[in-house]
């Protein structure tokens, strides 16, 4: 059995509101096997597969975010295709450049991580395509994402719906008034996206959600987001979280597996070398993959805490 749990923020503590089948029956809340949660509100910035390791009877359940009800139909009436011959973009070790438009700091990490990736990948009989340093263009990464089964994207993420101090850091620039920004009026898809190479000289570097929602990401089984706090969105009353996870899935993505907050290099490199082998080599599902993954991050000593492999969240299949 498949379980939409929909989950509302009400109370402190958080308490989950009564549990649907997608078919609308009502059962007991208790997540099963394979669940796919709909958080609103704040509730989408909590690790839901980690707080399901909580109680013994969902200690090993499956757990995927969806974005709505409509997403989740479109997933369940849509079985993905198996590509005749499955591929692989890679994104790491991007070149931000040298201006002073925004600050983004140089992830060494994240080239040696795109490396490790591309060779599980070949290993497994993927087709790879490589874009890093200077070559990691908005251009070439939204024309090698065009087809490609898997997208891997090690570099960072931005949501300028924090304050203005954070906007003025990352963008070089200030707006009027004080405190958190004040959406309303605005297009919440420009207040997210990805950062590649030139992003320090001006936008032409940075691809908002509003230009990701344009990729071709129909032949996409999962996008990764390797990189800060790529879980996070916009909150507009009505419409939940509008940031990466909900522009990747309507740009045809059936799953985006993300953080929700800054993950050290050492343990990503780890969860993820566990993730894709498992993906690939054991033909886990995404969500298993995950689990799998975490597990294996989880029980390396210097690991253990939850803040080197909880942030990793899955939105889409299962």
């Amino acid at each position: 059995m498949r379980l939409l749990v929909l989950l509302a923020l009400v109370s402190a503590p958080v308490l989950a509101q009564p549990a649907l089948l997608a078919d609308g029956t009502a059962v007991t809340g208790e997540l099963t096997a394979a669940s796919d949660t709909l958080p609103d509100g704040e509730l989408v910035r909590l690790p839901w597969a980690v707080l399901a390791r909580s109680h013994a009877a969902t200690v090993d359940a499956l757990v995927a975010e969806t974005g709505s009800a409509r997403d989740l139909a479109a997933l369940l009436t849509t079985p993905a295709s198996a590509p005749a011959e499955p591929s692989l973009l890679v994104v790491g070790g991007v070149a931000f450049g040298d201006g002073d438009a925004a600050h983004y700091g140089a992830l060494p990490g994240t080239a040696s991580e795109a490396t490790a990736v591309a060779v599980l990948a070949r290993d497994a009989g993927l087709s790879t395509q490589s874009l890093t340093g200077a070559a990691a263009t908005p251009a070439a990464v939204t024309e090698a994402a065009r087809g490609a089964t898997y997208a891997h994207l090690a570099t960072h993420g931005f949501f300028y719906g924090e304050s203005r101090a954070v906007y003025a850091s990352r963008a070089g620039g200030d707006r009027p008034g004080s405190g958190a920004v004040n959406l309303a009026g605005r297009n919440p898809l420009v207040e997210s996206g990805l950062a590649f190479a030139g992003a320090n000289d001006g936008p032409a570097g940075q691809l908002t959600a509003e230009e990701l929602v344009g990729l071709d990401l129909s032949q996409t089984r999962l996008v990764v987001l390797s990189a800060c706090e790529t879980g996070r969105g916009a909150e507009v009353t009505g419409q939940g979280v509008l940031g990466l996870r909900s522009t990747l899935a309507a740009a045809g993505a059936r799953s985006v597996l993300m953080s929700l907050w800054e993950v050290p290099d050492a343990s990503t490199a780890l969860l993820m070398g566990a993730f894709y082998r498992a993906l690939w080599t054991d033909g886990a599902s995404p969500a298993a993959a995950l689990r799998s993954a975490q597990a294996v991050v989880r029980s390396t000593p210097r690991y253990a805490a939850p803040v080197h492999w909880a942030a990793w969240t899955l939105a889409g299949d299962l």
